[in-house]
């Protein structure tokens, strides 16, 4: 049996309640607890101010996109657009007490419980986004109950993604459909300016909500006019309007987003993106010593609905990036126990593959990404494109696999330079791996390009993987990174 005690403070129409029951119930109390506490002190939580700015989404995020929808069957997803809506809170409850021998007694309706959050966990359990749907919705509180039971909260919502995802804030689908696959996707966000518990801007997330006090109400026997006629009834509106402003100035606190996204490089705890709504009041905070027996409660306020973009980038010491067919595949599976479909046609490697290689006694290990074949063009969506590029972001250092089979192999280092471009090279330690060492004319050709990665200030090695011929390839890369420093 539950037991309960009302206690009246000097706001009279927000009653306390004490409850000896389980930590769970008695949480949702706490927190209004905490906002009782506000009022008696006349404390409200500071307003966030904000101004309008530009806000980009890169076309490279928005290319790979649209992609992936074209896909009927997806074998590897790194990008994902995703619509995510936190719980609404539970209504509060209109009863009355009922005994032996009294035909209504005090009101006793509960508080509505609070609406389910939307959170999300880095994993190594995933190595891509394919296991993602497009919504996820939080469970709504549930509404309060008689004997003034507060109503169950609201089941969260927890995203598991791999380690490595990168979380942007997005606009709604419907604006980003129009866009030109040609360009960035720009528009306008308010970014708070007067403070951010994220470091550098920050994102004001926006939720529907009724008006404060006179908004959000539940009406039973009399209609909301006749109500709202009461000056009994516009008094307790006017405690309540304090009440909902500090629910209300709260929720922007926490219904905010980092501007340049969350960074989920490493496993760790569930981070909350979106908070549910606050439970509505039951009738039996409205009883007053003029209005006795309220038939009114107050609604559950609002969760919240955000659209955001999921990007992988995976984690890795070094970058494979090559021309197709460039020997790439074959080396990984010649260095490592990694399997990559090899053939002698272009784009053999059509999603990014992982290798991990122990490279000492004390088993330190070598993280190589091996991403499909750049072409001519690709920086313009050509071939493959640069969509997978960015599985080599994180990388310490490039291993630009350049054939020896090929009429120019310089040519072919310039090229895929060009189509790189200086911004994801920038910082990073270079590595030429020339492969197909045992063709005709390789060691011509090795020494032309060896000359010209010394006058870079860069790392060669020749191998043939085809032979097993790969010593040194594994050192030099670990070399690359410092791995061995």
């Amino acid at each position: 049996m539950l037991k309960s005690q009302l206690c009246i403070n000097k706001y009279p129409v927000f009653r306390r309640l004490r409850r000896i029951t389980s930590s769970a119930i008695v949480r949702d109390e706490e927190e209004l607890g905490r906002i009782q506490h506000m009022m008696d002190n006349g404390y409200v939580p500071a307003n966030n101010y904000t101004d309008r700015k530009r806000y980009t989404l890169p076309q490279s995020l928005l290319t790979s996109w649209r992609q992936l929808r074209s896909k009927q069957h997806d074998t590897f997803k790194d990008v994902c657009l995703i619509k995510l809506k936190s719980g609404n809170g539970g209504d509060g409850k209109i009863s009355f007490f009922r005994a032996s021998g009294k035909s209504v007694g005090p009101p006793d309706g509960g508080t509505g419980g609070p609406g389910g959050n939307i959170l999300i966990q880095a994993s190594e359990q995933y190595s891509d986004l394919k296991h993602l749907r497009h919504i996820y919705s939080a469970q709504n509180g549930k509404a309060g109950g008689s004997t003034q039971l507060t109503g169950a909260r609201g089941e969260n919502v927890v995203l598991n993604v791999p380690v490595g995802t990168k979380i942007y804030f997005s606009p709604p689908i419907e604006e980003l459909r129009g866009v030109s696959p040609d360009q960035d996707f720009e528009t306008e966000v308010d970014v708070v300016n007067n403070w951010s518990r994220f470091k550098g801007k920050t994102i004001q997330l926006k939720r529907n909500n009724f008006d404060d006090g006179k908004g959000g109400w539940i009406f039973k026997e009399r209609d909301q006019d006749i109500w709202f006629q009461d000056p009994h009834f516009t008094s307790i509106v006017d405690k309540v309007k304090k009440f909902d402003l500090i629910n209300r100035r709260q929720e922007r606190n926490v219904d905010l987003f980092p501007f340049e996204g969350y960074d989920l490089d490493i496993p760790g705890e569930p981070v909350c993106l979106l908070t549910g709504g606050v439970g509505g009041l039951g009738n039996m905070h409205f009883q007053t010593a003029t209005l006795r027996s309220p038939t009114f409660a107050k609604k559950g306020r609002e969760g919240i609905e955000v659209t955001i973009f999921m990007e992988l980038k995976m984690i890795a010491d070094i970058g494979l990036v090559g021309l197709p067919n460039s020997g790439k595949s074959t080396l990984i599976r010649t260095i490592s126990n990694a399997r990559p479909k090899v053939g002698d046609y272009d784009f053999t490697t059509l999603v990014p593959n992982i290798a991990t290689i122990n490279v000492s006694a004390d088993g330190t290990q070598l993280k190589i990404a091996d991403i499909p074949g750049i072409i001519k063009g690709a920086r313009n969506n050509k071939g493959m494109g640069l969509g997978f590029l960015r599985h080599i972001e994180r990388c310490k250092g490039i291993a630009l696999v350049i054939s020896l089979d090929r009429e120019d192999p310089i040519e072919d280092v310039e090229l895929l330079l060009n189509e790189l471009g200086k911004e994801r090279l920038e910082n990073k330690n270079i590595l030429i791996i020339a492969t197909k060492a045992d063709v005709d004319n390789a060691e011509e050709k090795f020494k032309s390009l060896q000359k010209y990665v010394i006058s870079r200030n860069w790392d060669i090695v020749p191998c043939s993987a085809l032979n097993n011929d790969v010593g040194g390839v594994v050192d030099k890369m670990a070399d690359t990174v410092g791995i061995l420093d």
